[in-house]
C-alpha cells in the first residue's frame, strides 16, 4: 500500500511554468497506490477534461477518486484530491481554517477506501504556517478521525503538514498512536 502526497503548487514549477503532464510524470515514476495532492485548481471555465483534477487523474491512471476543494479563487476554487487505485465508499471535506486575520482558509479531503477487504480512513491534509495555525488543525482532525474511524480501524494522514521541524509527528500524533511511515519529500 503505497501513498504519495505532493502539494502541486496549481502544477506551477520552480520553472514558474504550469504543466500538469510534468506533476503527472512524477506520479506515476513513484508508482503510488494512492496519491494526495494538496493545492489542485478547478477554474469554472476550464472544459471537465482540461481541469487540474480530472486530467491528472487520466494522465495518471488511478481510476478512483475525490476532490475537496476548500478555497474559492476568482472564476474557481482551489483544494485537495485524492486519487487511487482503490474505489472510495466516502468522501468528506473537512475545514480546518482558523477564523483569524490574515489566515488562509485550510482543509482536508477524507475518503473512506476500501483495500482488500478492509475500509481504510485516509485524511489528504494542507496545514498552515504558523506553529499555533498547525496544532489547532491538527487537534480539529484528530477529532474528526475519533469520530469517522472505528476504533481500530487504520487511519492514514498524508499531505502538506507545513511542519519542517517534524514537532507534530514527535507531539501530536504520537501521543495520539500514529507512527510516521517511510517519508521523503521533494519540490516539483
Amino acid at each position: 500500500f503505497r501513498v504519495l502526497t505532493y502539494n502541486v503548487h496549481q502544477c506551477v514549477g520552480t520553472d514558474r511554468h504550469r504543466s500538469v503532464e510534468r506533476v503527472a510524470e512524477v506520479i506515476r515514476h513513484h508508482a503510488p497506490d494512492v496519491v494526495c495532492l494538496q493545492e489542485v485548481v478547478w477554474h469554472e471555465h476550464d472544459v471537465l477534461e482540461h481541469a487540474q483534477p480530472r486530467h491528472l487523474a487520466d494522465l495518471i491512471g488511478l481510476p478512483h477518486g475525490a476532490a475537496g476543494l476548500y478555497r474559492n479563487l476568482k472564476g474557481g476554487a482551489w483544494g485537495n484530491v485524492t486519487l487511487s487505485r482503490f474505489p472510495v465508499h466516502e468522501a468528506e471535506t473537512v475545514d480546518l481554517s482558523l477564523r483569524v486575520r490574515l489566515r488562509r482558509t485550510r482543509g482536508a479531503l477524507y475518503t473512506q477506501l476500501h483495500v482488500d477487504g478492509r475500509h481504510v480512513h485516509l485524511f489528504n491534509l494542507h496545514f498552515g504556517l504558523a506553529g499555533f495555525e498547525r496544532r489547532s488543525q491538527m487537534g480539529t482532525l484528530l477529532d474528526r478521525a475519533d469520530e469517522l474511524a472505528p476504533h481500530g480501524a487504520p487511519v492514514v494522514l498524508a499531505g502538506d503538514t507545513n511542519d519542517w521541524r517534524n514537532r507534530l509527528v514527535r507531539g501530536d500524533l504520537a501521543a495520539a498512536g500514529f507512527v510516521a511511515g517511510n517519508c521523503t519529500a521533494s519540490d516539483p
